[in-house]
C-alpha cells in the first residue's frame, strides 16, 4: 500500500480540523479523514510502509513529527481513549504490521464549535504538509 496518512479531528470544532486541512495539500498518499481513533483502523495499516497520524494538539507551538515506537503490551489495551499507539500496537499484533509509524503534532488552541481555523493554525497547514511528505520522501530520519 505504501504511505497511510489519517487525518484526526473534527472540522466542526475550530482548529481539532487543522489535520484535515494539512491532509488535503498532500498527493499520492491514501489519506483516511477520522474524527477519532477506533480499532478498525488498525486493519488498514495492514500492508503499509509508512503510516502518518495527523493531529491537532494544544501543546503544539508548531508542526513536529515523533516516531512512534514498537508497540507494547500495555499500549494494546482497549480503553474509552485510544492513542496512535495504541493503534500501531494493534495493527502490529492483530495485522503483522511493521512498517514505520509517525505522529504530526499541530498547533491548535481554538477548538470552540464553528468551521474554519484560528489564523494561527491555519499559518502552519504549508509547512505540516511539507514535513510530512520529507518524511515519507526520507523515511529513516527524522525531518526538521
Amino acid at each position: 500500500m505504501g504511505v497511510l496518512v489519517v487525518a484526526l479531528g473534527n472540522p466542526l470544532r475550530g482548529d481539532d480540523g487543522v489535520a484535515h486541512e494539512v491532509a488535503a495539500l498532500l498527493h499520492g498518499f491514501q489519506v483516511r479523514h477520522e474524527h477519532q481513533l477506533t480499532p478498525e483502523l488498525a486493519a488498514e495499516m495492514q500492508g503499509a510502509s509508512t503510516v502518518v497520524f495527523l493531529d491537532a494538539d494544544p501543546a503544539a507551538d508548531a508542526p513536529s513529527l515523533e516516531r512512534i515506537e514498537g508497540p507494547s503490551e500495555a499500549s494494546a489495551a482497549l480503553s474509552h481513549s485510544m492513542t496512535p499507539a495504541t493503534i500501531v500496537a494493534l495493527a502490529a499484533r492483530l495485522y503483522h504490521f511493521q512498517g514505520d509509524a509517525w505522529i504530526c503534532r499541530l498547533h491548535a488552541r481554538d477548538f470552540s464549535p464553528g468551521t474554519g481555523l484560528s489564523p494561527e493554525a491555519a499559518a502552519q497547514i504549508d509547512e505540516a504538509a511539507r514535513l510530512v511528505q520529507q518524511l515519507v520522501e526520507a523515511p529513516c530520519t527524522s525531518p526538521r
